[in-house]
């Protein structure tokens, strides 16, 4: 039991370590770093807690940050690319395509007539 309370607590910091560097390049070993474990463990505790790998969590909450922005600002899709942590315009369409099944634009247009597709 106090295993799986200090698993809980790792996974939270290492959460809370996504939403406050987003911005920034977020390696496996920064993560792992932030709950103080193996790199190993890392992609573990993801696995066993949220069902994906770091990496994909990291895409998931980026590209939930630029959905928010393409909804709530007129900032470019350039900007809110780097922004949301993205080192090119292209792969940011890319992943963001790939978790929402349209592009950035498309998604844009979409909220904005009105019709709310997440």
């Amino acid at each position: 039991m106090a295993q799986m309370e200090a698993n809980d607590i790792r996974v939270k910091q290492m959460l809370l370590y996504i939403m406050e560097h987003y911005q920034s390049r977020i390696s496996v070993r920064e993560l792992a770093g932030a709950a103080n474990i193996s790199e190993r463990e890392c992609y573990r505790l993801f696995k066993q807690y949220l069902g994906q790998s770091p990496n994909l969590v990291v895409q998931s909450y980026r590209i939930q940050r630029a959905k928010n922005l393409l909804s709530t600002t007129g900032m470019p899709v350039t900007e809110i690319s780097c922004a949301t942590g993205f080192e090119s315009i292209s792969y940011f369409s890319k992943i963001f395509k790939r978790l929402t099944n349209m592009t950035p634009l498309e998604f844009r247009s979409f909220q904005k007539s009105g019709w709310k597709k997440t």
